[in-house]
């Protein structure tokens, strides 16, 4: 089953929470009434599923007057959404997810084969991307409607050069938020580039839900920042020779971020680090 859905509204609510408390025990942004508090961390237009927005960027882009342009674009980016949503996920993707292929992974996926393995995860990571960035399209709407600028949450991550440039462009507003608040403390403390990056993603993965399989995609991911910060250390590549690797470079962070979502989607443990183990398998040449 797909073990994403959980009580979302209380993870934002949480991390407003924390944010504000880490904000006033550094003496910042202290001079706020009960009244704006409250509003920042019950504001409905991103309680759901974000984005995430600290309370001095919430209140700096507040709107004085809802004008027509406003209005125009609160509408336009929840067709998008609800287009995104209705139409690309729910009938096109989901009707993948629903096929007898897709079930036969979620309860034998040693009866499906690498290639249908990999295919499926692409249209699981699709799926993820278009009804994700729909809410997020229908938040930061909303949010305009009700006299608030909203930061993007996405910007093509299907277009990622390597994992650090994903984590650039998808759910921005979390990845800044951990890089801010657990990443660079952390660096600081420890001199270490590679274990506040595990601290980082086992974070995300348990803000997510407290089980054995956002463990693994936690690892999964951390194990890729540090292996690309390793090996950028070590290999210098011209700008040039970069540009004309960019498709490469492009399809194999795809293929490594869908190999993630096998413990994303799948609750039960064993299955999904077997189709993990079977994804990268189904990659090697040998």
């Amino acid at each position: 089953g797909f073990n994403l859905v959980l009580p979302l509204g209380i993870s934002y609510f949480i991390i407003r929470l924390i944010d504000t408390l880490m904000r006033w025990y550094r003496k910042e942004y202290v001079d706020i009434s009960l009244r704006e508090f409250l509003c920042f961390v019950l504001f409905p237009g991103t309680l759901i599923a974000g984005p995430i927005e600290t309370i001095d960027q919430f209140y700096k882009k507040r709107i004085v007057r809802i004008g027509k342009d406003d209005i125009a674009f609160m509408l336009y980016r929840l067709c998008i959404g609800l287009f995104k949503k209705v139409v690309i996920a729910e009938y096109l993707l989901l009707g993948v997810l629903k096929s007898k292929g897709f079930q036969i992974m979620a309860v034998a996926p040693d009866m499906v084969s690498g290639q249908e393995i990999l295919f499926n995860m692409a249209c699981a990571l699709a799926y993820a991307y278009v009804d994700f960035s729909a809410y997020s399209d229908m938040a930061i709407g909303i949010s305009r409607g009700l006299g608030y600028r909203i930061r993007e949450n996405f910007h093509f991550p299907m277009f990622a050069v390597n994992i650090r440039d994903y984590w650039k462009r998808w759910h921005i507003s979390l990845s800044d938020w951990c890089m801010r608040n657990i990443y660079f403390p952390l660096m600081l403390k420890t001199r270490n580039s590679y274990l506040p990056l595990y601290a980082t993603m086992l974070a995300v993965g348990l803000w997510h839900a407290l089980t054995p399989s956002w463990v693994c995609w936690a690892l999964h991911h951390a194990t890729g920042l540090c292996a690309l910060t390793y090996a950028q250390s070590k290999i210098k590549l011209s700008p040039r020779m970069l540009f004309w690797l960019t498709p490469v470079r492009i399809l194999a962070t795809m293929l490594f971020v869908m190999a993630g979502f096998c413990f994303v989607w799948f609750s039960n443990f064993d299955i999904a680090l077997s189709l993990y183990l079977r994804f990268i398998r189904a990659l090697l040449p040998f």
